[in-house]
């Protein structure tokens, strides 16, 4: 045990960056946790964090980790030294605030605090996000009290270790759940016609290239008028929206979407990426999907993520190599804008496979490591 200052409350380090699939959970999760507990949080340098963590109150302190895999094998050493580095500022961090309980959400910074996690003997709590999970979070899982999972059989050979609670969501999508499932026969769609792209925050290249003309036949098949909304990223906005009008479809492009309950809501079909949240998302508000996973994601889990939901009924999957064929997705897009038993049939599939309450669920666990009394 470290020696240090007596500590009227206890403390919860919680190591989460470098992609908003990180961030956002453990956002979710330290919530609900603050008020029980003092929160420290590890994360990196990149300019997504230094714009979602701008408004936070607790201490922020960060790494800069260089990645281990997809380098030059010249680049290894210098890999190494960084998280050798890494782990030394860590270990001060853990001296410093003396953590009760340590929550990290993968990613190179969590390997870190996973690791001091083992060597100071605090309790670890890993969270996969993904159908499969991340090389950090794989080599944390000998060392976890628990594991949180969004999907099943994620970690072999850990199931005593495994929570099974899903993702946590923002506060207004599982309120917006909450709602749709409180007024199931109440939902009516004038027209079906209303088409969100989501690229994720940083956009998608061959969405943004490719979707536009895809749209534009859909429109063709159709018969009518679409209303599109494309997030794709700061750098294709202006190139985005000059497609959508030399090809004649009605786009709003935009670089970000603030309000995603809103968005979703005014959707009658979505087009997306399958990272995890984007996928409990969709979930969570039961609108109908189209899902183009990333062809090059790290051990392909957003195809992954696509296939299980695909195989519940809950989206379908076309692959980025089909979109340049495009009668592949603009059949897809029509059963799914004109056929209302397979619209209807997959919205209640998709809300099936929501879990609202995992913040909660994962709280209320951590709550229990730290000795609380959950009721």
């Amino acid at each position: 045990m470290v020696l240090g200052v007596k500590k009227s409350r206890k403390t919860i380090l919680v190591a989460a960056g470098g992609t908003g699939g990180h961030i956002y959970p453990a956002l979710s999760l330290v919530d609900t946790l603050q008020s029980h507990a003092e929160i420290i949080w590890l994360g990196t340098n990149r300019p997504i964090e230094e714009r979602i963590l701008a408004s936070t109150s607790w201490p922020t302190y960060k790494l800069v980790v260089r990645p281990l895999r997809g380098g030059a094998l010249w680049k290894l050493p210098l890999a190494l030294a960084s998280l050798a580095w890494a782990i030394v500022q860590t270990a001060w961090y853990f001296y410093q605030h003396q953590p009760d309980l340590v929550v990290v959400t993968g990613g190179y910074v969590s390997f870190t605090a996973g690791i001091c996690a083992y060597i100071w003997r605090v309790p670890l709590c890993v969270c996969e996000q993904n159908q499969r999970a991340g090389w950090t979070n794989k080599m944390l899982a000998p060392f976890a009290h628990t594991l949180f999972t969004a999907y099943p059989r994620v970690f072999h050979g850990y199931c005593a270790k495994v929570k099974l609670f899903g993702n946590p969501i923002r506060q207004d999508i599982v309120t917006y759940h909450k709602w749709l499932m409180e007024n199931e026969n109440k939902q009516h769609r004038v027209s079906c016609s209303r088409v969100l792209v989501l690229g994720g925050s940083q956009g998608a290249t061959s969405l943004n290239h490719k979707l536009p003309v895809v749209l534009h036949k859909l429109e063709r098949v159709l018969g009518r008028t679409l209303t599109v909304t494309h997030q794709c990223g700061v750098r294709d906005v202006d190139k985005v929206a000059a497609a959508y009008k030399e090809y004649g479809v009605s786009a709003k492009v935009v670089s970000f979407i603030d309000d995603m309950t809103k968005a979703y809501a005014h959707a009658d079909v979505v087009i997306a990426r399958a990272g995890a949240l984007s996928m409990s998302e969709i979930m969570a508000v039961g609108v109908p999907s189209v899902i183009i996973p990333l062809p090059n994601s790290r051990d392909n889990h957003q195809l992954c993520n696509a296939r299980f939901h695909e195989q519940k009924g809950a989206c379908v999957v076309v692959l980025d190599s089909e979109l340049d064929a495009h009668d592949v997705v603009v059949a897809k897009l029509r059963l799914l804008l004109h056929a209302d038993y397979c619209r209807e049939k997959m919205i209640r599939h998709a809300l099936a496979l929501a879990k609202p309450k995992a913040d909660k669920a994962m709280a209320e666990h951590c709550l229990q490591i730290l000795g609380f009394v959950v009721t």
